[in-house]
């Protein structure tokens, strides 16, 4: 009976089965092995996009083998997994909490979460899960090209920002001005030295 009840199971749901004669085989594959990944296609109406980010692939070769023998009341099982690698993160949430995201993307992922726990968020869901889609969902605010170069270009641009450097070749980097400087001078300050990183994490300044 149990080996009945475990054929009709992994009859739902598989990715390639062989009925034989006396036993059928069911093969899973690892979710995030490359052998999966299918073309991108969008949907012609452009209101239903998505812009789900990719998953992270692997050439992992991950096969589960399953083959039930009902003749003999057996089940076999084997499994390969050539490498090791990180499951993908769950950053599923609802409709309803994409929604709210987009409405209050001004606001700070951790104020957004505080507010969705107020108004009775699922325990289930974590606060990297926000921040995952406010930063999804809010990339829109300033991305302007697919390519990252052209794009910061395209948005230091259309806010009228003061482009003094752009470069491709050894590499591609670019230099603006934001207008702080002037400002400063406004307010009678003097700037005697000013250094920020590469990654424009923190500004060091001595007035």
């Amino acid at each position: 009976m149990f080996v009945q009840i475990l054929s009709l199971i992994l009859s739902k749901s598989y990715h390639q089965s062989y009925a034989g004669r006396y036993a059928t085989t069911y093969w899973y594959y690892c979710s995030q092995s490359k052998g999966l990944a299918g073309k991108c296609r969008k949907h012609e109406d452009t209101s239903k996009h998505r812009n789900t980010a990719s998953m992270n692939r692997f050439d992992c070769n991950g096969i589960i083998k399953i083959t039930i023998d009902e003749a003999n009341n057996t089940a076999t099982l084997s499994m390969q997994h050539d490498l090791l690698h990180k499951r993908p993160s769950n950053t599923t949430v609802s409709q309803g909490v994409k929604d709210f995201i987009k409405e209050n993307i001004n606001l700070l992922p951790r104020e957004i979460y505080a507010r969705l726990v107020a108004e009775g968020l699922d325990t289930s869901i974590r606060q990297k899960q926000i921040h995952f889609w406010w930063s999804h969902i809010g990339q829109n605010r300033y991305k302007r090209h697919d390519d990252a170069f052209r794009s910061a270009i395209e948005w230091l641009q259309e806010g009228r920002y003061n482009i003094i450097l752009e470069i491709t070749v050894p590499v591609r980097a670019i230099a603006f001005t934001t207008g702080i400087y002037e400002q400063f001078r406004q307010m009678g300050m003097e700037i005697r030295e000013c250094g920020i990183d590469a990654t424009c994490k923190y500004l060091m300044h001595s007035l």
